[in-house]
């Protein structure tokens, strides 16, 4: 379980902390370097329960994540990031959008849901509208 930390350079109005959890490592870097100027932190795993544990320790502004895992269901992810973090805004990626995962996430409160590949321009300007 690696947890890769970066921190901003300068501190324009950024917003203070985000959170990925991707599994698939060149989605993972892309977004964190397409994200980089808009946040003050970035810390991104490939781990669901790496990022639980971040989660526990830090509050994070936004959690991006992807919904399926090998280890643990995103349902069950997402449900205990939530506990954890209520305050968070999540942004959830999935391959398989379908009927089932988007009743999932509608059952769980999340409404920011895009599916892959990831439209980064979308993603950044739907942050930009929720902060």
């Amino acid at each position: 379980m690696t947890t890769n930390y970066y921190q901003a350079a300068t501190s324009k109005k950024k917003i203070d902390s985000l959170l990925i959890i991707e599994k698939d490592d060149l989605q993972r870097k892309g977004l964190t370097v397409a994200l980089m100027d808009y946040f003050n932190e970035i810390r991104s795993t490939d781990n669901p329960v790496e990022a639980l544990h971040q989660s526990a320790s830090k509050k994070f502004n936004i959690i991006i994540s992807d919904y399926h895992f090998d280890i643990m269901t995103g349902k069950d992810l997402i449900r205990r990031l939530i506990k954890q973090s209520p305050e968070s805004r999540f942004f959830i990626f999935t391959v398989n959008l379908n009927d089932q995962c988007r009743n999932e996430l509608e059952e769980l409160g999340i409404e920011n849901v895009f599916e892959k590949p990831i439209d980064i321009k979308s993603l950044v300007n739907k942050i930009i509208q929720t902060t």
